[in-house]
């Protein structure tokens, strides 16, 4: 059986936390150290109950967690890179779209993407494990390298040249190039 506390239990412990002073509220309490902001500020019924000297060293999700471990600066971070993913799959859809990749391409772009989606709605709903974060920085890695090839092509198409690589490793369209030079 898996116990976790709430997701009010855990935004109590995040406020709390930020009430402690203008440095905690910046930049948390520390890695790790959401057991020791629990055992501070956990709630007054908890002892009612069986549960009354378990220490969570999780909150509700992986994003409640962090948010009392490493603060607004963090929260921010975490914020920008959703939306900096989130821009890269839009830019890349509408590659895709243009046909910047071939269609064995595509369909491995949009699992990675559609994948990393679903880590990052477990993210906010669910604790952390070292599976889902090996998995989320698995597939942003995945997208941003399918990102970028199709921009690539793209841009080799614009210029009228192949961006399809040698047996030298060396792309074909920077192999004309250089031999009109």
């Amino acid at each position: 059986i898996e116990v976790a506390p709430t997701a009010v239990a855990s935004k109590e412990v995040i406020k709390h936390t930020f009430k402690e002073g203008f440095y905690e509220a910046l930049f948390g309490t520390g890695p790790a150290t959401f057991t020791y902001q629990w055992l501070k500020e956990r709630p007054l019924g908890l002892n009612d109950t069986n549960f009354w000297n378990v220490r969570f060293n999780q909150g509700f999700s992986g994003v409640l967690t962090q948010i009392s471990n490493i603060g607004m600066f963090g929260l921010i971070a975490i914020l920008l890179l959703l939306v900096n993913v989130v821009l890269v799959g839009l830019a890349a859809f509408f590659l895709v779209r243009k046909k910047a990749l071939n269609s064995d391409e595509e369909n491995l772009f949009a699992g990675s993407l559609c994948s990393l989606v679903f880590i990052f709605f477990c993210w906010f709903s669910y604790p952390f494990v070292f599976t889902l974060n090996v998995l989320l920085f698995v597939f942003l890695a995945a997208v941003m390298v399918y990102y970028s090839e199709a921009k690539k092509k793209k841009m080799f198409s614009q210029l009228g040249l192949s961006a399809e690589t040698g047996d030298d490793g060396q792309s074909e369209g920077i192999k004309s190039v250089n031999e009109k030079i």
